[in-house]
């Protein structure tokens, strides 16, 4: 069963790569004034998107990596190509967290998406944000409904 979730997390951020640089690879950064793609860029996506195979054994780890990551790149100018795999680190956290330190990593993923919003590329996304939050409470929800179904 272990290996099975180590294998859909490895299919998973390799996709959200793969997504992201492809759409990166598109991306006409002259007309929209942005820098272009280079290595950094492809290494930011590969670290943004890699961060969700350390989810199960380290989520929070995997979701500020993600999420520094994601906001290292936006702050770089670089096309917006990034995937909302960073949620699924979130919603892991907060799913086997304990809740004072779960809220505390909710408050820091805030934090960091509205950064990370706000110096990205165009028009700044208040539902980046919302995403997170949305992101933390199912997790924060399914954690809690299984802390329930063991203690009855």
């Amino acid at each position: 069963m272990r290996r099975r979730q180590v294998l859909v997390d490895v299919l998973v951020a390799g996709a959200a790569f793969a997504l992201s640089a492809s759409v990166l690879a598109a991306a006409d950064p002259v007309d929209a004034e942005l820098r272009s793609p280079d290595a950094a860029a492809y290494v930011l996506l590969a670290v943004y998107s890699a961060s969700v195979v350390l989810r199960r054994v380290a989520p929070v780890v995997a979701t500020f990596t993600g999420l520094l990551s994601g906001l290292i790149y936006a702050a770089a100018d670089y096309p917006v190509a990034l995937t909302p795999v960073v949620l699924l680190s979130i919603y892991s956290a907060a799913a086997v967290l304990p809740q004072r330190p779960a809220r505390w990593l909710l408050a820091g993923a805030v934090v960091l998406a509205a950064l990370g919003a706000t110096l990205s590329p165009g028009a700044t996304d208040p539902g980046v944000p919302a995403l997170v939050v949305s992101a933390w409470l199912l997790g924060n929800y399914v954690g809690s409904r299984r802390a329930y179904a063991a203690e009855l």
